[in-house]
């Protein structure tokens, strides 16, 4: 994935940018490799130790500014993996929260106590933005994989440059586990209107919480990238 693959994992619209230009098949423009590294050298410079300069880390997408389809996709991407990060920054800061007189955690729970249960249902506003910023995003790989399959690139620039098809498929599956913890908390929080062969337990909700961690790690260990040199460029 581009730019924020392992090290940390961000959205603008891409309504006010010109009409795409044509971009060589299989080859970058001058102007794409350039901003391509430009905006991962600030990218890396946003990042100390595990701390996020998320100012500079944003000014680092907006400076992919080329007029083509890849390129507009790709800050769309960068700054869709922002926001995708910080819901889960919230979801981590939420679980210390709402328990605040013990040791928070994280969003993986051990036992169905009753205390527990009670963490993740405080936790649920964090939960839901997680499910709609990671779908964002899951959006986001999808269109721009899509503009680098249909651009020609192949190989270890087409894996620099967008998603790649394992990638995605961890992506979803961290996506359906954040969307299954959200439709369950929903259920759990108003039974009357659930059917009483599909109302939750705390159980259920528990196993739900605990497996966002692992899936979301397995998501990201899926990542590679190569330099932007392995491109064709001009």
């Amino acid at each position: 994935m581009l730019l924020l693959p392992v090290v940390l994992s961000a959205c603008l619209t891409t309504a006010g940018l010109a009409a795409a230009a044509p971009a060589a098949k299989g080859r970058l423009s001058a102007v794409e490799y350039q901003q391509l590294n430009h905006s991962l050298t600030q990218t890396k410079a946003a990042i100390s130790g595990t701390h996020l300069n998320w100012k500079a880390a944003r000014a680092a997408c907006a400076v992919l500014s080329a007029h083509t389809t890849l390129i507009a996709d790709s800050r769309a991407d960068c700054l869709d993996q922002l926001l995708a990060l910080r819901a889960w920054e919230n979801v981590l800061s939420s679980a210390k929260s709402c328990q605040p007189h013990r040791s928070a955690p994280g969003p993986v729970a051990i036992a169905a106590s009753a205390a527990t249960v009670k963490v993740i249902v405080c936790m649920n506003a964090s939960y839901q933005a997680l499910s709609s910023e990671t779908s964002r995003l899951f959006r986001a790989d999808l269109s721009l994989r899509s503009a680098g399959t249909a651009r020609g690139f192949a190989g270890k620039c087409l894996v620099t440059l967008v998603p790649t098809p394992t990638q995605i498929s961890r992506e979803r599956s961290f996506l359906q586990v954040a969307q299954r913890l959200v439709t369950n908390l929903a259920a759990y929080l108003k039974p009357a209107k659930v059917k009483a062969s599909k109302r939750v337990t705390g159980s259920q909700l528990v196993a739900d919480s605990a497996a966002l961690a692992p899936a979301r790690q397995s998501w990201l260990l899926a990542s590679i990238a190569y330099p932007f040199s392995v491109c064709p460029h001009a």
